[in-house]
């Protein structure tokens, strides 16, 4: 009989320790670390799965107390049960154009509170689907800054908290040659580690360069 195994559950950190700044985020990171000296009442983070926005929220948030806007909040959105003025959205581009409305109010509402938003998404402001005319005008007055490609600095130190996510102890030769044989990409980051994760589980043995060859068909 085959012996069922169960994947560990992701021990996942936010702390700034943890996080890589390189030239692909710098300006992004130098934006959060800024508030609350800021131009403007908010920004928007851009960047794919994996890129480090939801690292760059969380890190935001402990500095300012921000609270989470979530789906639940837009489908029953109540101004006088917002507890602030701080306010966190991330993947704004999913919950557009349909809670636009809640969403045109929230805004005003931190404006009025002389508050804080930040924002982020895995597309570009142009290509929202915003229907409301005042909504575009409030968010085109958020400065963007986008997550580039990583590079080398980057997409390793990405790769090693992803590993240390999934509680693996991965050698530094290893990481080296995973750096040097897959995509340097956010989509590598996004499923390498799992893919590694689970194949390791299933054969209970170490990740080795032989066995990332053979998992990764390298």
């Amino acid at each position: 009989m085959e012996q069922l195994t169960f994947p560990l559950k992701k021990a996942i950190t936010y702390s700034a320790s943890d996080f890589v700044v390189t030239p692909s985020n710098h300006l992004a990171h130098a934006y959060i670390a800024s508030w609350p000296v800021w131009p403007t009442i908010g920004g928007v983070i851009v960047g794919p799965s994996c890129s480090g926005k939801t690292h760059l929220s969380h890190l935001w948030q402990k500095k300012t107390g921000a609270s989470w806007i979530s789906l639940d909040t837009l489908r029953a959105f109540d101004l006088e049960k917002l507890e602030s003025g701080v306010f966190i959205i991330e993947d704004i581009d999913l919950f557009l154009p349909e809670y636009e409305e809640p969403l045109f109010h929230l805004f005003n509402h931190i404006k009025s509170q002389k508050g804080s938003l930040l924002v982020t998404s895995a597309v570009a402001p142009k290509f929202w689907r915003i229907r409301l005319k005042d909504l575009i005008s409030r968010l085109s007055s958020l400065p963007v800054f986008e997550i580039k490609d990583p590079d080398d600095t980057l997409f390793l130190g990405i790769l090693t908290k992803s590993f240390s996510d999934h509680q693996l102890q991965i050698s530094p030769k290893v990481l080296e040659f995973i750096l040097k044989q897959v995509p340097r990409t956010f989509e590598s980051l996004k499923h390498i580690p799992q893919q590694l994760s689970d194949m390791s589980l299933r054969k209970r043995c170490n990740i080795t360069i032989p066995f990332v060859k053979e998992t990764l068909g390298l």
